[in-house]
């Protein structure tokens, strides 16, 4: 099943094979994937260690890691101290020697870059693979250092390192918050040469060179004012392919002096809404920049992204949000639409299963993963008002028998569709003796929100023959 948001950061991958992997920062979708971030650090540091070569400064790669650091203490108070003191660079990353002290009467976790507390840039662009994790015992001091993946900074444009920001949470053995910092900056040797202003992403997808470090095709670019509240600011779009998988990028800006958080959900492609209200968020310092990767992938699959018909990407939409650090909502749920082309009309073929309120409901096929079963509806909101879709727990049976079911609720703007994988429990069917093959009817209840979300305007109950 495709897992709802629950504000976790993870890296969106795209990948040729096992020897080519990049990423830019995104979110994911639910907290037991904190587990695989550590597996997918332990794995990186396992690959870096043992001789690897060091990045010679006129090497023809885009980053060549010329600058160097001071000792510069980044935390000092209540017995607390972290001090940065070098820069290390090899084939494969940049790593910076760090120095924890933890001299209170109680044993302290420290973390840093983790999905629940990312802050970490490098010449202002929000960085995904800078992360600490470490236990310091009461009384101690810990060398450890964090790392910075080279592909990561090329893909950004970035050749030098003028500018370090990190942040760090300090939590007690009862997971309570004993310390939590705001983003500090370390300067390096290089600090005067850089022009931080000039945005090296946008300048490598405009010139070539973020397809070559990537392996990708950029098909579309676009820069302009596409959204702008309470000083976050979006200024780019791009979509990418590779290896017949297609990724939008969001290069945002936060103009403001406090760290802010950009949300996004109701993700839709060519008119059709394919994620969750909540599908993914990151967050940015103060004037600082990032790039949110959308990988339509994770939104929906081949078969599913063939069974609706989507077609190459021309246009994309989306609500967003704005937060501050303290998870406070700063704005309401904006509308944003950007148009690469002219976007397809959103396939009507199927077997029609309601038809009221301006609203039709199709029913388009079959897909499943390792969980669930899925039947795949289109729902077209051909009236005035913003509709909200979601299942009716515990309604769903299958050629008779109750069956248990998961499914993400759908926001549909008014001239816009929703694509809604309605997903029943393999397990459940298991329970049942029934097989996928078996399946020949599915009954279930949808409820439609109009205007606001529990102002239910219908609760049809619609079967499906599936065979």
């Amino acid at each position: 099943m495709r897992r709802k948001w629950t504000a976790v950061f993870l890296s969106v991958v795209l990948s040729v094979s096992a020897g080519s992997i990049i990423s830019l920062q995104a979110t994911a979708a639910t907290s037991d994937q904190a587990e695989d971030q550590s597996s997918e650090q332990a794995m990186e540091q396992e690959m870096t260690e043992g001789g690897a070569d060091v990045l010679a400064p006129d090497s023809d790669a885009g980053f060549t890691g010329r600058a160097t650091i001071d000792s510069t203490v980044l935390v000092d108070e209540k017995d607390v101290k972290i001090t940065a003191s070098n820069l290390v660079y090899e084939s494969y990353q940049t790593t910076i020697d760090l120095l924890i002290e933890n001299n209170t009467s109680q044993d302290l976790s420290f973390t840093s870059g983790t999905m629940a507390f990312c802050c970490n840039t490098v010449n202002g662009y929000a960085i995904s693979s800078m992360y600490v994790n470490e236990d310091v015992t009461a009384g101690m001091k810990k060398n450890t250092e964090v790392s910075i993946r080279n592909d990561e900074l090329e893909l950004l444009g970035i050749k030098d390192i003028a500018e370090i920001e990190i942040g760090f949470r300090v939590e007690t053995e009862d997971n309570d918050d004993y310390l939590v910092t705001a983003p500090v900056k370390i300067q390096t040797s290089s600090a005067a040469s850089v022009d931080l202003t000039e945005d090296t992403y946008q300048k490598g997808l405009s010139d070539g060179s973020f397809e070559r470090i990537s392996g990708g095709k950029v098909d579309a670019f676009q820069k302009g004012s596409f959204y702008s509240a309470n000083g976050i600011n979006l200024i780019s779009a791009a979509i990418v392919k590779k290896d017949g998988t297609d990724a939008v990028l969001l290069e945002l800006e936060n103009t403001t002096d406090q760290v802010l958080s950009f949300h996004i959900g109701d993700f839709a492609i060519n008119n059709l809404v394919i994620s969750s209200p909540f599908w993914d968020s990151i967050t940015l310092n103060p004037h600082g920049r990032a790039v949110m990767a959308e990988n339509i992938n994770n939104m929906a699959d081949a078969k599913e992204y063939a069974a609706f018909g989507i077609g190459q990407p021309e246009a994309i939409a989306f609500h967003a949000t704005i937060s501050d650090s303290q998870n406070n909502d700063l704005t309401e749920n904006g509308q944003v639409g950007i148009s690469f082309g002219d976007s397809p009309a959103v396939n009507q073929d199927g077997a029609e299963l309601y038809n009221q309120n301006g609203i039709r409901i199709l029913y388009k096929g079959e897909s499943d993963d390792s969980l669930y079963n899925y039947l795949l509806l289109i729902i077209f909101n051909d009236s005035s008002d913003t509709i909200y879709v979601s299942d009716e727990t515990g309604s769903t049976s299958v050629n008779g028998f109750m069956v248990d079911e998961n499914t993400y609720s759908r926001t549909i703007e008014p001239g816009q569709a929703g694509g809604m994988m309605y997903g029943i429990s393999k397990s459940s069917l298991e329970e049942n003796q029934i097989t996928a093959a078996d399946i020949t009817t599915a009954t279930f209840q949808l409820n439609i929100g109009s205007g606001s979300y529990y102002n239910y305007i219908d609760q049809p109950k619609l079967t499906v023959n599936v065979k």
